[in-house]
């Protein structure tokens, strides 16, 4: 099972693929009903790795920092999980007494090795592309206030343009995202 940070990346970068633009993560946060803080530091590492880029400022924000279909999964689940093996023994072969020989591990490396095959082939793009035909399923099922997430674009950026109060929060490397405060966001 992945870690919860891991589930966060990649729901935010199919959320940043599906506006095409810049959201904060405040905005990210209410579509999926999720932490802000806990998302925060999912956009931290994501800075880091390069999978996005992120605006100081009063109107800033992130973005993908390339296309979604050069952003495959699997390099993402890596960045978050690590290829450390499902259990200790797959690195280590000392680590355990039924080694040397051992079915388990064999079969748990190669497990492996067909996961991160399976989800290097998988890029973002590829997630959207599978609803954006029909317009529903996936991402269209966000819904925030019984209103779908592109009807709430116009509303943020009213909000940005000086109905509320900026929020800078350091990054790491000099790097600062912005979030927009707003109390009725909260009330999902």
């Amino acid at each position: 099972m992945f870690k919860l940070q891991t589930d966060y990346a990649l729901r935010t970068l199919i959320y940043l693929a599906h506006v095409d633009g810049q959201a904060s993560v405040q905005q990210i946060a209410t579509a999926y009903g999720i932490s802000r803080d806990h998302l925060f530091k999912v956009v931290q590492q994501l800075v880091r790795l390069g999978l996005v880029v992120s605006r100081p400022g009063r109107n800033g924000g992130v973005r993908l920092g390339r296309e979604a279909s050069q952003i495959n999964c699997g390099e993402v689940v890596a960045g978050f999980e690590g290829r450390h093996g499902l259990l200790p023994c797959v690195k280590d072969q000392s680590y355990c007494v039924l080694e040397p020989g051992c079915a388990l591990r064999t079969t748990l490396i190669k497990a492996e090795q067909a996961m991160f095959e399976v989800l290097e082939r998988l890029t973002i793009a590829d997630i959207l592309r599978n609803n954006a035909a029909e317009k529903s399923g996936g991402v269209y099922n966000l819904t925030i206030r019984r209103r779908p997430i592109e009807s709430l674009e116009s509303e943020t950026a009213e909000h940005a343009n000086g109905n509320g109060d900026a929020l800078r929060l350091p990054v790491t490397a000099g790097v600062g995202i912005s979030l927009i405060h707003n109390p009725a966001a909260r009330a999902v």
